[in-house]
């Protein structure tokens, strides 16, 4: 099961991925609101595709990064990988890929 780690002031936050994308950005429409300046009202989108998880920019300002590299259009999501979105860091886990 596919889940996104958020840490936040208040401790740790899971959200298990379902069928429906994951959507995340600052705007309170966003499936994963994150509550920072740096991230763009709809940032970024996580979702199943092909039988892999990939991670979309969706036009944001500063760009989706996964381990520290800028990703252009999409990529697939490996178990343990680290999203930045702004300054936020998020935690991409994979417990069927164990």
């Amino acid at each position: 099961m596919a889940k996104i780690v958020v840490n936040t002031k208040n401790g740790e936050h899971t959200i298990t991925l379902g069928l429906e994308p994951l959507t995340v950005g600052r705007s309170p429409a966003n499936l994963l609101q994150i509550i920072d300046p740096a991230s763009s009202r709809k940032h970024c989108m996580v979702k199943y595709s092909g039988g892999f998880t990939v991670i979309v920019d969706m036009g944001s300002s500063n760009g989706t990064r996964v381990n520290g590299e800028k990703i252009i259009r999409e990529k697939v999501l490996n178990d343990g990988d680290i999203i930045q979105v702004g300054k936020t860091l998020l935690r991409f886990v994979d417990d069927s890929s164990s």
